[in-house]
């Protein structure tokens, strides 16, 4: 309706037209924000997890920490980061390359890993603490 008061911009509006527009404006009542909840992060709680019914889950597996570095020119300094694309699996003399020979995102990931387990729910992450005797290092998976 604002449009159509306001249409002719060589006139100015009378007061009759923007007392309409004022009344039209106050109609427009908008209802209060809906804030969504903060949903907790999946977790286990693994002090009460059967020590046998932990055999059925899978293993922990490496997962790239995903984040953005705060050095804006960091993927173009080819010294920090070594885009996938140049990921090699064989070297010159035909032997397996390995991951530190590599040196690609995906071999080495710019902001370091965890481990975790993949549910449908997200990532779980592993405990800090020892569950049941056993205790998830960086280099046990």
């Amino acid at each position: 309706m604002g449009i159509w008061l306001y249409a002719d911009s060589t006139m100015d509006p009378t007061q009759e037209e923007s007392a309409m527009y004022e009344f039209h404006i106050g109609q427009q009542v908008r209802p209060p924000p809906v804030y969504s909840p903060n949903l907790p992060r999946p977790s286990v709680n693994w002090t009460t997890l059967n020590k046998h019914k932990r055999k059925n889950l899978p293993d922990p597996e490496r997962v790239p920490i995903k984040s953005c570095p705060d050095d804006p020119t960091f993927y173009m300094n080819v010294t920090k980061y070594k885009p996938v694309d140049k990921h090699i699996t064989t070297l010159p003399s035909g032997l397996m390359a390995t991951n530190q020979q590599c040196g690609c995102a995906q071999c080495i990931p710019p902001f370091g890993f965890q481990h975790g387990l993949r549910t449908d729910m997200g990532i779980i992450s592993m405990p800090d603490t020892a569950v049941h005797g056993y205790k998830v290092g960086r280099g046990s998976c």
